[in-house]
């Protein structure tokens, strides 16, 4: 899940393509006896492990939502510190384990004069790439739900405004 840009989930399998191997072109997949979408298989070798999309997951919800925002005053010619925070809850409503990859990020600055840190993560992260992506990965039992908080900085000259946070 990505709650940043949905507040859905995807179900995703990993498969092995066996002895009847899986041709390449469109297939329909179904999750069960639900029909949950078309997509459209690459060539694959036989014994080769795949990935195939499920389509949106309605047994696992997602909610992000911000918890904090704050903007320091500066003197004339001082740096002015914004504090963002966000909380996500995940909640497994499956009555059995799921595994849920969380992704969300912080803003990288390109601009030596404006600097992003990172101030809470809790959970802390599985990893975090230089792209500011952060990434959980959460193992639910049946029925139980997950929060991760996460809190970062940006400061910056006072003369500065900064867009897009």
């Amino acid at each position: 899940t990505v709650p940043v840009l949905a507040a859905e989930a995807y179900l995703r399998a990993t498969v092995t393509n066996g002895t009847l191997l899986l041709l390449p072109g469109q297939a329909r997949v179904f999750h069960g006896p639900q029909f949950v979408g078309e997509t459209a298989l690459e060539t694959v070798a036989a014994g080769e492990e795949f990935e195939v999309q499920l389509g949106v997951d309605d047994q696992i919800r997602v909610e992000r939502k911000l918890t904090r925002r704050a903007t320091s005053k500066a003197l004339v010619g001082g740096t002015r510190t914004i504090d963002v925070g966000y909380e996500i809850t995940v909640e497994n409503h499956r009555d059995g384990k799921a595994k849920v990859s969380v992704h969300d990020h912080v803003p990288v600055s390109r601009d030596g004069d404006i600097k992003v840190r990172v101030r809470e993560a809790s959970p802390a992260p599985a990893s975090q790439d230089d792209l500011g992506e952060l990434t959980w990965d959460l193992t639910l039992d049946g029925g139980k739900s997950a929060t991760i908080r996460h809190r970062f900085t940006v400061e910056h000259p006072a003369n500065v405004t900064v867009t897009g946070l």
